[in-house]
């Protein structure tokens, strides 16, 4: 038996005075934004090897041979999990 959620129109959601995300993550974020597009990409190559774990040298856009070979190198059930998302995805993007 599965359970509906009742529809609500746009102004029948609040969000109760809360959001999505705390000042001080927004303000760290902005800092990061300034600091990229004052330093282009050596700045956004440290931001990406602190923060991300992108090796020293390697690069920051991978074309799209690499990514399809990443894509066929992963599990069968990983790969249709990514599928499904990108085709959710492409939906709810169609529909805005």
């Amino acid at each position: 038996m599965s359970t509906l959620l009742p529809r609500r129109t746009p102004d029948q959601v609040t969000t109760a005075g809360r959001q999505a995300v705390d000042a001080g993550t927004l303000a760290r974020a902005a800092d990061i934004l300034a600091d990229v597009q004052a330093g282009g990409e050596p700045a956004l190559r440290r931001y990406a090897e602190a923060l991300d774990g992108l090796a020293s040298g390697a690069p920051l856009v991978l074309g799209p041979d690499r990514c399809q070979a990443a894509l066929q190198g992963l599990p069968a059930d990983q790969r249709q999990a990514l599928e499904r998302a990108h085709d959710r995805i492409a939906a709810f993007a169609a529909a805005q």
